[in-house]
């Protein structure tokens, strides 16, 4: 079977690295046009654990001519080249199935027009909010029980704007509810500097609120080394996660609310790779969320916040700042 990833960079190498231990032979198809990103990538692959499969794999900084109908790719890019990327592979010929990153893109248009995309090539997409595969986190929602549910993130350098999409995502599935109102205003501005160049990240505080009632609070910090805090709540179930401890403790309505310690350890993408592809290979289907319902809580997370850099001076028309 057929493997493009575009975007050998930290999440390209590290979806490749799983790959290796796929149970079946794959050809894959490594593209990016920086030589130091490929070398990493090829640096990764061969120190990955590996199944017995006889994989074939090839590193390009062009992506030229590809030969045949693709059966995955993983666009791992940055946000601002997402929409070119998935064109241009989409303009080559069949790709049947497709994993984005998130944040999807920087432009409020490009979401629309890779929709249009996907529906004229027939091609099924996902976006890797994988928090609801994990299985600690996936779990939560068979215990959670009904009623409006409390999520609250705080800590620092974990990403403001990257990373809320991930529990934006979580929630909506704990829930199955998926519309929300998102309120930017307590955001600290100017921005800071991102982990990848020519991009940012905030500061500050983000507020949704869910149309069942429940509602989400994130904080992050401007000061350095907070650990993240993860607490969830509903009418029946308390959790308290410290994921950087690998533990959470937990208290349900059924349990006379006593607590209770487990562990929550948090996978690398360089092992949940592995299963994504497995799935999307041999049935057709994955747990992410596919790509209408993940641009649709995209959409309601960026607008808000587009706004709020609009007001801070920004002119309209300019790209999010983040990836």
């Amino acid at each position: 079977m057929k493997i493009v990833i575009a975007g050998a960079g930290q999440l390209g190498s590290r979806h490749l690295q799983a790959l290796r231990a796929v149970q079946f032979p794959l050809d894959i198809r490594v593209i990016d046009p920086t030589p130091t990103a490929l070398n990493t990538a090829m640096d990764r692959w061969q120190a990955a654990p590996r199944s017995e499969a006889e994989h074939a794999v090839s590193f390009s900084s062009d992506p030229g001519p590809i030969d045949g109908p693709v059966d995955l790719a993983i666009i791992a890019t940055n946000a601002d080249q997402r929409r070119a990327t998935v064109e241009a592979l989409l303009c080559q010929g069949v790709v049947r199935t497709m994993i984005l990153e998130k944040l999807l893109f920087t432009r409020e248009e490009d979401f629309g027009a890779v929709a249009e995309l996907f529906q004229r090539h027939r091609t099924q997409a996902w976006v890797n909010c994988n928090m609801r595969m994990m299985p600690f986190y996936g779990g939560i929602r068979a215990e959670i029980g009904r009623g409006p549910v409390h999520y609250r993130v705080s800590g620092s350098d974990f990403g403001l704007i990257s990373g809320a999409i991930h529990y934006l995502d979580h929630l909506a599935y704990l829930t199955g509810c998926s519309n929300f109102q998102l309120h930017a205003d307590r955001l600290e501005w100017p921005p800071i500097p991102c982990k990848r160049p020519g991009f940012s990240e905030l500061t500050g505080s983000l507020e949704a609120r869910f149309d069942d009632g429940s509602q989400m609070h994130i904080t992050c910090y401007p000061g350095k080394g907070i650990p993240i805090l993860l607490e969830i709540e509903s009418p029946e179930y308390r959790c308290i996660c410290r994921e950087s401890e690998s533990m959470a403790w937990i208290s349900r309505q059924s349990g006379a609310w006593r607590w209770e310690e487990t562990e929550a350890v948090v996978p690398f993408q360089s092992q949940l790779t592995t299963r994504l592809a497995e799935e999307i290979l041999t049935r057709g289907t994955c747990p992410l969320p596919d790509y209408a319902l993940s641009a649709s809580i995209h959409l309601q997370f960026l607008n808000p916040l587009w706004k709020f850099i609009a007001r801070q001076g920004e002119g309209k028309g300019q790209p999010f700042l983040f990836t």
